[in-house]
């Protein structure tokens, strides 16, 4: 197991005197945090907080519960939660919200969820924690969505706010699986399978299996970057009635020698693990525009912009901006676009000026995967929005499903009203087309209009279907 020796497991008691200097959040219903139950001013006391030792007194008492709830034949709801707002304040520049202020709100928040839980502090920034009371799977569970209820919600002080965007992985460990050793990796790698659009997973069979096939892309992948292994694709984007191409969206690609095709989700979510994420998006966007230089030279991008997806850790870089100037300058007459994935992180302060610089560079931004619990009319209409993309699995339950049929159409009448275009993502038979388009969509993209190509058939494609 990894040290956690400068880490500190920390256990409220009512005891402990609160005397804060700002006050903190009140996060969502089912977990009101105020001011008189959150951290004091300065760090408590190891007796005030009940401190352990050193890691091995956290690991003895997850023992120590995991030997009770085998002799009940309950289960341990096990922890492990990570939060991206410091490397959201790291490369914004953004140093109004101190890391002491963002952690003793989590804290706060996640003893209010349930007084009984024990944490750890992992080294670099991690909570590690367990419930030492044994509990039902299913209350186990119910716990942990109180979490993520919670953390969603904006947290801090009034007027110093700020959006956590956490990632959390539980375990309902079963005893009978092992030690606390054997607990802390479920959580581990539980948390490690997470991504911006799914931040919250139960561990089970698959997700350990697919862990450890991860550690293997691990390994691979930093080869893979510097021999170019990873390359990009094209998947036309049409407009609905004559189907004239009007956009390209770059996917990548790793076809392994051995493995064959790795999923994008499984090597992306993997370089973003790893720190690779920001030099191999780069590397992408730019392979991609070097590609359509050509197109554009037969005039075959007049009426066509290329859409590049770019994760909410690579937007907030400082590297963006100047390498999509950089990309803008030195392709004038070719039309970029960003697709962020839909979510409220993207209605703080930092990205909000982020898009305002690339509006000013003239690249054009897409909320992507947008969908029933992830849609937000109000900030539909906050964001600078040139494009709305519909989520594959809302636009494949539209012919079966009336409310998501009305949902769009609402969609796309609020977004028309704005000058804003949808496209239907994942489209893949005439029906789901069909419906679609009576929907009042602008564009449709997917297997039954136009399938993914590879960058050398892409000319002779556009030419015929200008």
């Amino acid at each position: 197991m990894r040290s956690l020796r400068s880490g500190q497991a920390l256990r409220p008691t009512p005891d402990a005197e609160p005397a804060p200097t700002e006050p903190v959040p009140t996060a969502a219903p089912t977990a009101t945090v105020t001011a008189e139950a959150t951290a004091p001013a300065e760090e408590p006391t190891p007796e005030q907080r009940g401190l352990a030792e050193d890691d091995g007194a956290f690991v003895a008492g997850l023992n120590k519960a995991i030997a009770e709830a085998g002799q009940s034949g309950e289960r341990i709801f096990v922890f492990r939660l990570q939060g991206v707002v410091k490397g959201l304040q790291r490369w914004s520049g953004n140093d109004t919200i101190s890391s002491q202020t963002v952690r003793r709100s989590v804290e706060a928040l996640i003893m209010a969820s349930d007084p009984d839980l024990l944490l750890w502090r992992v080294p670099g920034g991690d909570l590690l924690g367990f419930d030492p009371n044994p509990k039902p799977g299913a209350v186990a569970e119910r716990i942990g969505g109180r979490l993520m209820t919670g953390l969603a919600s904006p947290l801090g002080p009034p007027g110093r706010q700020f959006i956590l965007s956490p990632r959390l992985g539980i375990a309902i460990f079963d005893p009978a699986d092992g030690t606390a050793e054997q607990a802390i990796e479920a959580v581990t790698r539980t948390v490690v399978q997470t991504t911006f659009g799914t931040p919250f997973l139960v561990h089970n069979r698959y997700i350990a299996e697919r862990s450890i096939r991860e550690d293997r892309t691990a390994e691979e992948l930093p080869e893979a970057l510097s021999s170019g292994a990873i390359t990009v694709e094209f998947q036309p984007r049409v407009t609905t009635g004559d189907h004239k191409t009007a956009g390209l969206e770059m996917l990548p690609r790793w076809h392994h020698p051995d493995r064959g095709s790795i999923p994008p989700t499984e090597f992306l979510r993997v370089a973003e693990q790893k720190g690779f994420l920001v030099d191999l998006g780069r590397q992408l966007r730019e392979t991609a525009v070097t590609l359509a230089r050509d197109w554009q030279g037969d005039d075959l991008m007049s009426d066509c912009r290329l859409w590049m997806n770019v994760a909410p850790l690579e937007l907030c870089h400082p590297e963006l901006v100047p390498s999509m100037t950089e990309l803008a300058e030195a392709r004038p007459h070719l039309s970029l676009g960003l697709e962020v994935a839909d979510s409220r992180l993207l209605e703080d302060l930092v990205f909000l000026r982020i898009f305002d610089r690339l509006q000013e560079l003239g690249v054009q931004l897409a909320l992507d995967n947008v969908n029933t619990y992830s849609l937000s009319f109000g900030r539909l209409r906050r964001l600078p929005l040139s494009m709305i993309n519909l989520d594959g699995e809302l636009v494949r339950s539209m012919p079966s499903t009336t409310t998501n049929r009305e949902l769009v159409r609402l969609i796309c009448t609020s977004a028309a009203e704005r000058g804003t275009l949808v496209t239907a993502c994942g489209v893949e038979t005439t029906e789901q087309l069909e419906v679609a388009e009576r929907s009042g969509v602008d564009l449709v993209q997917g297997f039954a209009v136009a399938g993914l190509r590879p960058a050398k058939e892409m000319a002779h494609y556009l030419s015929g279907h200008r």
